[in-house]
């Protein structure tokens, strides 16, 4: 029985172009009898079927473009209207439309003229309806195609549009009757740059006065000739002999440094300060009096650096300062304590610190510094590693400071270090004094650099970070360290498995199909092992186990080499039909029989000068049972470009590499887990020992890349945990619960740890969110607990980059408007993200998704990589991953940059005091229709036209409004009584144009989704200062433009291009979180709330927060979102909020650190986390009564 095919089953071709035209029309006079019987009036009747229409119109839009254009869009005007007039006419009625003409009148207006509508051919006018038009359905449709591509951008309500930015309510505002209840707290100011500058500065300016006083030090105390070795902390005098113990620092700014015996732990051992006054030391029990005090299990506060701070600001500055804040005390209080961190390397890394792929060529010696990079020498000179020493040797020169002595605390015990007190506290004291005499030559280079209060103010709240833990953080630790020790006795029992059978079915008379080029030779005759097997272990004793009946796998997994080589060869790995091989020259690949077999016995000469037998004939029969039980899925043509020779009357191929070249080191790593998932590399041994290998590897890689970050954090407990079991304490009271024993954890963050200014931690910025699966250790970001009558409250910056780009190609399209005309969403890319849906498939993911035929997952990656400068390669590496063959890649990711990018093309920037005579010329050529009015391009308030080689008519608009000009110019001089030389006309052209330095000829894109906003981008990454429209933060030195006067200047510029684009959308994203920061910090202390700032990751933001403040709390994210994108909104000129983004999409309010409310967590104990609430704005409002005052 035949099943009949559904509509989303039929294909999108032309089909059968013709429809009855009697059918039509006895269809389409329902649909006006339909119509009619639900209107009173004409006018609603030519509503009703312009509504119909549109409905048709939005849906037909899709397809014919997909039919037509291969969904390539147009997103001017002109080419839509004669698109509709030809292209969508022919659909829709199999010709064009008569006509279309521009209006005498309006020469905005256009006029679509269709003499004789197919829709009226049939319809009888009543005489007492003389304007009934029943072709208002076709006028439906044209309105739909119009305007469907450009939705329609809902902005707030007018009483928020009022407050934020004091002009005149546009007519996209919308009103709500939920948000209409909340009661706005007062600005700072008459609006929102003062507003923001005035509470920035409340926040910094005690701290910054601190800071400034620094710079001003210059007569130091004398540094003591011998330390004093006792517990806490000593003050010297001016003279350096003087001193007393005292309990802290006594003045409320100094220098720090600490350093930690890294053998027993995490705890601090020594700590150096220095203040205007006096220099201090600090020891700890331990390094005072080890034979009387233990290391403890569960260090508490007692055990860290006190640095006072509880009544008035204090600051403490040191060179990745985040380390010694670990170790001070009053970051555990759980009142927040009014200390600071300043951290010297977090000043320099935006200044003269380089992007990751720069620092293997600033390694790199001269010798071989080729064509176009005459400019090296000179960059180097500009730019330096973060370390202390390098930095202070960019500013002073010389040797740079000799770190010798940091190894000692690395790896030297406790004893050693008192031995060598004196030496190593001159030290600690040495890297102080670098790290105030690099403060002082960065102070002023980061005031010029990032000229805004609320970049400091954001950067020292994100130094606060406070994590709040109990017991279960110590649990997950042990419990995942059991969980890989078994899994790893798994994998090692596979492996000895599979070893023990290939020594007792090895035929010596034949060669292996896979172990032939590996060592059979014996060690030894008494051990009967041959060379491989010792190969595989760490020594010939672990490797006897071998050939044990019976075997003790805890002696064995230490000693085997989970790693080697011989592990894929034992499984007999294959890759599609073809089995495996590794070449120490191009790593893993796959041999391949030749057409034709050789005749005779094949030797083959190995890298370590031994000579074996090639099994060229089990090789060819291995491939055709292979062929035929499981088919062949590897194209060998694909993979031409990986031959890599011959081996016997095979050729070896090399497998492919996860980022498009290079060697694989290891065919079972996690970037092939997922051929081997789908069989396409499969063992041909033992595949359940092999299973079970693989499931190890999968389960325990993440832990491993782990552990070691998780375990070297360091936790707080209070005094009163005690016990030496490291997984069972006893609290004093004996009757806590494992959840109630509290602790916190302040984490090393790096408030600045990147040129875009990102922050960095090892662990917190980088582990993944994932907390279910067999994964082990996955969850550990869940083991990060609220306290006893706290929340945490936080919410994910949705779309944060892709709206700021957005933003930025609406400012720089619309800059020549009037103020109160610029809007949000004027430009394709930003109105698909501002008014785009996931759930109607509208968003601009789902949109290239569709386009391109490929996931909404893959077009997300395609979509952010692209924002961040990558091109056609990576795309096309990308889709390959996705499963794309190469061919059609190449072929998807053109289409892809045509689409979204554009095509590019070469122009010249007009002047803009030539503004006024373009705007001219393009009134008459538009009167006249002598040239595309659409080739020139608009950009941040300059025009730019066609560079003259350009083929069709975009050449010939430069031409022909450079003969008009100079045309326009003899008038104007003849009119004024004189006539122009030769010479003043040879000077007409240049003069009309930004010259080279000023940006000359640019490679600039049109027609696509995204034009403008790479316009605004590469417009900016031209300028001679490149700063973010935020906040006016400055590009460091690592990708700055050079001097004029540098070698291959211009080759440097395109080089980093696409970085400088990339540090433009990162930096100004990092604005956003430092403004929303000093937003909350600000709304938290004016309102009481007791919030305090746990963590930011990547675009999320995270508080601890009192459990009665949550929903307040909650309020003050919503409300301070909406304060950030309008500041910055109106930073660019744009006078307008779009209500979509105005609020987060939801708050989180939960009592773990996860990335979703409702994501499974279970603790070690197997108890399972209670879901969190997600809270929109209506919740909130609910919540709160729409005021952030306590009830």
């Amino acid at each position: 029985m035949s099943r009949s095919t559904g509509i989303l089953d039929k294909t999108l071709s032309r089909g059968k172009q013709e429809v009855n035209q009697s059918t039509f029309a006895v269809l389409y006079s329902e649909i006006i009898r339909y119509a009619q019987k639900r209107v009173s009036t004409d006018a609603e009747l030519h509503d009703r079927l312009a509504a119909y229409g549109k409905f048709v119109g939005e849906r037909m839009l899709d397809v014919i473009y997909l039919r037509e254009k291969g969904y390539k869009r147009e997103t001017k005007l002109l080419p839509t209207l004669i698109f509709i007039k030809s292209v969508v006419w022919k659909n829709l009625f199999n010709k064009e439309a008569d006509k279309l003409e521009r209006s005498n009148d309006d020469n905005k207006t256009y006029l679509l003229i269709e003499n004789s509508p197919i829709v009226n051919s049939f319809i009888s006018i009543p005489k007492d309806k003389p304007h009934l038009n029943c072709a208002a359905f076709v006028a439906g449709i044209v309105e739909a195609m119009l305007t469907f591509t450009s939705k329609r951008i809902d902005t707030v309500p007018s009483f928020i549009h009022s407050y934020l930015f004091g002009t005149p309510t546009p007519s996209t505002a919308v009103e709500n009757d939920e948000v209409a209840k909340l009661k706005l707290p007062k600005l700072h100011g008459g609006n929102l740059e003062s507003h923001f500058r005035s509470i920035a500065n409340q926040q910094v300016a005690p701290y910054r006065t601190l800071l400034e006083s620094v710079e001003a030090w210059g007569d130091l105390p004398n540094r003591p000739e011998t330390w004093i070795r006792r517990k806490g902390w000593t003050r010297y005098g001016r003279d350096g002999k003087e001193t007393e113990q005292v309990p802290y620092p006594l003045e409320d700014v100094f220098l720090y440094d600490v350093e930690t015996c890294v053998i027993e732990g995490q705890l601090p051992t020594l700590a150096i300060a220095l203040s205007e006054n006096s220099w201090y030391s600090w020891c700890s029990p331990r390094l005072s009096d080890p034979d009387t005090v233990a290391v403890p299990k569960f260090p508490n506060q007692s055990y860290l650096i006190p640095l006072g701070g509880e009544s008035k600001p204090r600051i403490a500055i040191g060179h990745n300062v985040g380390y010694d804040r670990v170790r001070a005390r009053e970051p555990y209080d759980r009142k927040h304590s009014h200390i600071r961190f300043w951290d010297t390397m977090s000043m320099s890394i935006p200044l003269i610190g380089m992007a990751d792929h720069q620092v293997k060529l600033y390694g790199s010696d001269d010798i071989g510094v080729g064509e176009g990079e005459g400019w090296r020498d000179e960059w180097k000179g500009n730019v330096s590693k973060n370390g202390l020493a390098h930095v202070h040797k960019f500013f002073y020169g010389g040797d740079g400071a000799d770190k010798a002595m940091q190894k000692f605390f690395v790896k030297e015990p406790m004893s050693r270090v008192i031995d060598e007190f004196q030496n190593l506290t001159t030290y600690c004291a040495d890297d102080v004094l670098l790290t105030l005499q690099i403060y002082q030559k960065l102070a002023p280079l980061f005031r010029e650099h990032f000229p805004h209060p609320a970049t400091m103010a954001g950067m020292i709240t994100m130094s606060e970070a406070y994590l709040p833990i109990n017991l279960f953080w110590r649990m997950f630790y042990e419990k995942s360290e059991a969980g890989v020790a078994e899994q790893t006795k798994s994998a090692v029992s596979a492996v000895l498995e599979a070893a023990r059978d290939r020594l007792q079915n090895h035929d010596p008379s034949t060669p292996d199909t896979f172990m032939w080029a590996d060592k059979w030779a014996l060690k030894s005759i008494k051990t009967k092992i041959p060379n491989w097997v010792v190969d595989l272990f760490s020594d010939a004793s672990t490797a006897m186990s071998v050939h044990e009946d019976s075997y003790d796998v805890e002696k064995v997994v230490d000693g085997i080499k989970m790693k080697s080589n011989i592990i894929p060869r034992l499984f007999g790995l294959c890759y599609g039909p073809y089995p495996l091989h590794f070449r120490r020259e191009h790593g893993w690949g796959f041999l391949v029989p030749n057409k034709v077999a050789a005749k005779g016995e094949i030797k083959v000469h190995l890298q370590n000068d031994e000579t074996v037998v090639f099994p060229s004939t089990q090789i060819r029969s291995f491939v055709l049972s292979q062929s035929l039980e499981h088919g062949n899925p590897v194209l060998l043509e694909e993979h031409v470009k990986r031959k890599k020779g011959e081996i016997g009357d095979c050729t070896f191929y090399q497998l492919p590499h996860p980022n498009g070249k290079g060697n694989v080191g290891s065919p079972i790593g996690k970037d092939f887990m997922g051929d081997i998932e789908q069989k396409v590399i499969r063992a041909t041994r033992h595949p359940e020992l092999f299973d079970a290998y693989v499931q190890s590897i999968k389960n325990t890689t993440f832990w491993k890349s782990f552990r070691e970050r998780y375990g070297s954090e360091l936790p707080i407990w209070p005094e009163e945990v005690e016990g030496d079991s490291d997984t069972d304490p006893s609290p004093a009271d004996g009757k806590s619960t494992v959840a109630s024993m509290e602790g916190i954890i302040a984490p090393a963050i790096c408030p600045a740890g990147t040129i875009s200014r990102r922050s960095v931690h090892k662990l917190w910025v980088t582990a993944t969110n994932a907390s279910e699966g067999t994964r082990i250790g996955v969850g550990l970001k869940s083991m990060v607990q609220a306290h006893r009558g706290t929340l945490f409250v936080g919410a994910d910056v949705d779309s944060q980059e892709q709206w700021i780009a957005g933003l930025y190609g609406d400012a720089s399209a619309s800059e020549r408007l009037a103020p109160s005309d610029r809007a949000p969403g004027c430009t394709p890319f930003s109105n698909m993200m501002l008014a785009g849906s996931k759930s109607d498939n509208s968003d601009l993911h789902s949109v290239i998704a569709r386009d391109m035929g490929i996931s909404r997952h893959a077009a997300k990656v395609l979509n952010y990589a692209r924002l961040y400068g990558s091109g056609e390669r990576h795309s096309v590496e990308e889709l390959e991953k996705s499963g794309v063959k190469r061919e059609e890649a190449e072929r998807k990711a053109r289409q892809l940059f045509t689409l979204t990018k554009g095509d590019r093309r070469q122009y010249r920037q007009l002047k803009r005091s030539m503004n006024a005579f373009f705007d001219a010329f393009l009134e008459e050529a538009k009167e006249k229709s002598r040239v595309d009015e659409e080739a020139h391009l608009f950009i941040s308030g300059s025009y730019f036209l066609p560079e003259y080689g350009e083929t069709g008519w975009w050449g010939k608009l430069t031409l022909a409004f450079e003969d008009w000009i100079v045309k326009e110019y003899v008038k104007r001089t003849r009119e004024e009584g004189s006539a122009p030389s030769s010479s003043d006309l040879l000077r007409v052209i240049p003069s009309l144009y930004e010259d080279e330095s000023m940006g000359g000829i640019l490679r600039l894109y049109s027609g696509g989704y995204e034009s403008d906003t790479f316009n605004f981008l590469e417009l900016a990454s031209t300028r001679s200062e490149i700063r973010t429209p935020v906040l006016g933060a400055r590009l460091g030195s690592s990708l700055s433009p050079l001097e004029e006067d540098i070698p291959d200047r211009e080759r440097f510029a395109a080089k980093y291009k696409r970085s400088v684009i990339n540090w433009m959308v990162q930096s100004s994203a990092v604005d956003f979180l430092h403004l929303l920061l000093v937003c909350l910090e600000h709304l938290a202390k004016e309102y009481d709330i007791d919030a305090r700032f746990s963590i930011s990751i990547h675009d999320e933001v995270r508080y601890v927060v009192a459990e009665r403040d949550a929903d307040r709390f909650a309020l003050a994210l919503m409300l301070a979102n909406m304060y950030v994108r309008a500041f910055i909104s109106q930073r660019v000129g744009i006078h307008q909020l779009p209500m979509s983004c105005a609020f987060f999409s939801q708050v989180d309010v939960d009592s773990v650190l996860r990335k979703e409310v409702d994501s499974r967590c279970v603790n070690p104990d197997g108890s399972v986390v209670e879901s969190g609430r997600a809270l929109t704005i209506s919740d909130v409002i609910k919540a709160t009564g729409g005021s952030l005052e306590k009830k």
